[in-house]
């Protein structure tokens, strides 16, 4: 079984094929670049490891949170592919694959019982975020829904240990938060690994495959509330 990943939310675009025994990758800094990447590095993957579409059971992608523009990106060459090659299109989150990735490589913060929070910078100073379960044995699981907050509201009873993606130390974190890293980023091979664990039993169909917009879902939240009847 062969999975085709895509993670397009950071500044760090990648493409990984995984397989029982070998793993495909391309992952590198981008910026604005990725609409032009994405396609011919999947191209060449294929081509230079003699592969076929056959060979690839479940398409998956990363439906943020991020960068909205470069999610939007991801998720369309995705359900693109997925119509056009009849494949299960599976919606992972950029951090739990960004989680995961850290687990796979053997970051000894993630490979350890406990709980860690998991960040990526929202900009307008604010971060999105969540909190693991970490393990020594197996990948890290988020305990609750992804948050976007300023980092000095982040107040977790189980850690105060931070690992994420394009984090600054600064005064405005507080003595309450220990960033481990700020520099780790997401990454289409946990991506994969989280896919391949998906039961396909389920309904995974190119069409119902959306990004996830934190801030749009959290003003809209608030809307509701200040709107009767709306």
């Amino acid at each position: 079984m062969g999975i085709l990943a895509i993670e397009t939310s950071s500044h760090w675009c990648s493409v990984a094929f995984l397989f029982a025994d070998r793993q495909l990758v391309r992952h590198e800094l981008l910026s604005n670049q990725a609409s032009q990447m994405l396609l011919p590095w999947i191209h060449e993957l294929m081509q230079a490891n003699s592969l076929s579409w056959d060979a690839i059971e479940r398409i998956a992608v990363s439906i943020g949170p991020g960068a909205f523009t470069g999610i939007r990106l991801g998720v369309g060459i995705a359900q693109g592919i997925a119509y056009a090659r009849a494949k299960p299109l599976i919606p992972i989150t950029s951090m739990d694959g960004m989680m995961a990735y850290q687990y796979m490589t053997g970051n000894r913060h993630v490979r350890q019982d406990g709980y860690m929070i998991a960040a990526i910078d929202a900009r307008m100073g604010q971060w999105y975020w969540g909190v693991y379960q970490t393990f020594k044995d197996r990948m890290p699981i988020r305990a609750d829904a992804i948050a976007l907050s300023e980092p000095s509201l982040i107040h977790v009873q189980s850690t105060k240990r931070v690992l994420g993606h394009q984090l600054t130390l600064g005064e405005e974190i507080g003595s309450h938060l220990q960033i481990i890293s700020g520099e780790v980023s997401p990454h289409a091979l946990g991506i994969a690994s989280l896919a391949l664990q998906a039961d396909l039993s389920g309904s995974f169909l190119a069409k119902d495959c959306q990004p996830l917009y934190i801030r749009d879902r959290i003003a809209q939240t608030i809307l509701e509330r200040s709107t009767p009847g709306l």
